[in-house]
């Protein structure tokens, strides 16, 4: 069993847990198994960024969107993510759990952080990643929480890998990033979550969000999210515009891969309640901004901007970034607002800011060489 530094969680309804999506749609409590996570809703904040030599004050107000504190174990965006796997693996009476990514995958330490609060074990199936200081603070707290590991030295054996865990009796796998629909719709219910703050004045209308993309699923599920409050009249009447910056390589975060996973999450959400939502899927395009200039050498790569981006949140008291994914998503937010966007724009924290549990020395001895040597590498200098 893995450890996780916060208690266990006992079962709860997702509407007790104030789970937007649940609370508009109570008739999914019987179709949809959940286990809610996070603590919601999370908070939306004025994110007051000051005048610097590298980073000039942007033209348009800016608010965050505190999903890094969504849960006290491990917030960040993967929380909604995987309410939705680890509700199913219960479901079905699984008690195994595996999450699959790189080194130092959000993905995977956040399910080995969370799972085990409701009684599931955990597996993590990783492979390499450019050496960064955060994704080296990433695998050490994965591997202190004693999961199991399926090593894999190059990305190319992942779907072997994942088809020899598939075969596992009683374990419940998530695809890379959780990225399917009952991920996806954990997103939705942030989009249904940040319309209910807006229609309830406790933050302005917002007309953008910004937000990174790696495996979509927060992407698509916040696309499909505000563009059906919208159309159910919570919140602004024109959604706000989302804007996924990509970290990882095209295509799979592409603006068609997004929209095929939208619309797919779309079609399984009207499944699950058996009509049709009022969504224009033609649409939904119209509403999605992908930007691919801040990605720098590519996946994992530190950038000149994110850094400055970095240090501009720091003197604010804004929430710590990762050069990973928060910082080039923040680089590109300080870009668009002192540019081409008006209005509000809120900025989507997806990468927890919880502290993470101590390192066990005992546990990371037991780490394949290969890690080892990862870990003992010297950070990537920014580009």
């Amino acid at each position: 069993m893995t450890v996780s530094p916060a208690g266990p969680l006992p079962p709860q309804d997702p509407r007790d847990a104030q789970v937007a999506l649940f609370q508009r749609y109570p008739s999914l409590v019987d179709v949809l198994p959940w286990a809610p996570l996070g603590v919601y809703p999370t908070a939306v904040e004025a994110l007051p960024l000051t005048p610097t030599a590298r980073s000039p004050r942007p033209t348009a107000e800016l608010w965050i969107k505190r999903e890094d504190q969504s849960a006290p174990a491990y917030g960040g965006n993967k929380v909604r993510t995987i309410e939705g796997h680890v509700g199913r693996a219960l479901h079905r009476g699984q008690r195994e759990l595996w999450a699959s990514g790189a080194f130092g995958s959000n993905h995977a330490l956040c399910t080995a952080l969370n799972a085990p609060r409701v009684g599931l074990s955990v597996g993590v199936a990783l492979f390499p990643q450019p050496v960064t200081a955060a994704a080296q603070r990433n695998l050490r707290a994965t591997l202190s929480t004693g999961v199991r590991v399926a090593p894999m030295p190059s990305t190319l054996l992942l779907p072997w890998v994942l088809g020899r865990l598939f075969a596992r009796r009683g374990a419940a796998v998530m695809t890379p990033g959780g990225a399917i629909p009952i991920g996806c719709l954990g997103h939705v219910s942030g989009g249904l979550e940040l319309a209910g703050q807006i229609a309830a004045g406790t933050c302005p209308e917002m007309r953008h969000v910004v937000l990174a993309v790696g495996s979509t699923c927060t992407s698509a599920g916040l696309l499909l999210g505000v563009q059906l409050a919208a159309a159910l009249g919570i919140g602004p009447a024109t959604p706000p515009t989302v804007h996924a910056v990509r970290i990882g390589p095209w295509p799979f975060t592409s603006k068609s891969a997004i929209l095929w996973l939208a619309r797919r999450t779309l079609r399984t959400l009207e499944g699950l309640l058996g009509r049709a939502l009022p969504v224009d899927v033609r649409r939904l395009g119209g509403g999605l901004r992908v930007h691919g200039d801040f990605i720098g050498r590519g996946y994992g790569f530190p950038t000149a901007a994110g850094d400055a981006a970095t240090r501009a949140f720091a003197a604010v008291g804004g929430p710590a970034l990762d050069p990973v994914y928060t910082a080039k998503s923040a680089a590109a937010l300080l870009a668009l607002a002192g540019g081409s966007l008006e209005g509000p724009v809120v900025y989507w924290a997806t990468k927890s800011t919880r502290p993470l549990p101590p390192t066990d020395p005992a546990h990371l001895a037991r780490a394949t060489p290969q890690m080892q040597r990862w870990l003992a590498r010297p950070a990537l200098p920014s580009a």
